[in-house]
Parts: C-alpha cells; structure tokens; sequence
C-alpha cells in the first residue's frame, strides 16, 4: 500500500511539476543540464563534484571554493521524467532559481530577514506548497510537495 501511495504521489508531483514550468522538471537524460541551468543562476561559480545514483534517485554536488556545495536531489519517474525535489547552498546562490521560477516579486532582502518563505498554486485535487527555508547560517533549501484537499477528494 505504501509503495502504491509512494507511486501514485511521485506521479502526482511529475505532472504538476511537467505543467508548471521547465524550472522544476526534466527528462532523466538531461538531468546535468538542467542542474548546470539551476547553477548558471548562481552568484558564486560551482563546478560538478559528485553524482549519487540510486534506482530512483540521483543526486548532483557543485563545489566551489566556498566551504558549502549546492546540492540537488531529483527524483526519476516510471516515465523518465525526472523532478527536482530538493535542492540546498548558500542564500545568495539559490536565491535567484527560487526568484525566477517560483516567487518573481520576491525581494532578496525581505526573504533573508524573513528566513522562510512558501509558495501555495492549486492543482488537480489540492494544491502544491513549495518552500524557501532557512536551514543554518546562509545555508538554504527548497522542497515543494503536493497536498490532497480532503474536500475535494471525497465529491
């Protein structure tokens, strides 16, 4: 039943993902590309470092000369599409992806003060939050999930 569910949420999440914009999914085959996009955005320069493949999971790191890597986890569907799901470095590093492809009046000062933001767009039979969060010092992640509306399932 879990593995149904984990199915059937990972399907859920490729479509809205695929229907939103290009900045939130791919095909698996141009997973580097898309995660070199993602790093183009960047204020500091990254270079890959490592790549983590699982059966369903791969997971890129861009170093730097800075201490902390950006890192990015895309989740691979039955289709190939691939999602990214989560991603962390350094505020001003993420910044401007979470500016141009979820939050555009989003004010770079505002935000680091505020030390976490969300995003709320309906979808299907709920809605889709994404969030912008303070983890430790500069360093940020952003994670988007689906959530059924209960109402709306039951009709």
């Amino acid at each position: 039943m879990k593995k149904l569910f984990f199915i059937l949420f990972l399907f859920i999440n490729a479509t809205l993902f695929a229907q939103t914009g290009k900045g939130f999914a791919t095909d698996s085959a141009n997973i580097i590309n898309f995660a070199n996009s993602v790093v183009a955005t960047a204020k500091n320069s990254y270079q890959p470092d490592k790549v983590f493949r699982h059966r369903f999971v791969v997971e890129l790191w861009y170093r730097s000369s800075l201490p902390e890597k950006i890192r990015m986890e895309f989740r691979i569907l039955p289709d190939k599409t691939a999602i990214l799901v989560h991603l962390t470095g350094y505020y001003e590093d993420i910044f401007p992806y979470w500016k141009k492809y979820y939050q555009p009046d989003a004010d770079m000062t505002d935000l680091e003060k505020a030390g976490k933001t969300q995003t709320t767009a309906p979808f299907l039979q709920g809605q889709v939050k994404s969030f912008f969060n303070k983890i430790m010092n500069k360093l940020w992640e952003v994670k988007s999930g689906y959530i059924p509306d209960p109402v709306k399932k039951q009709k």
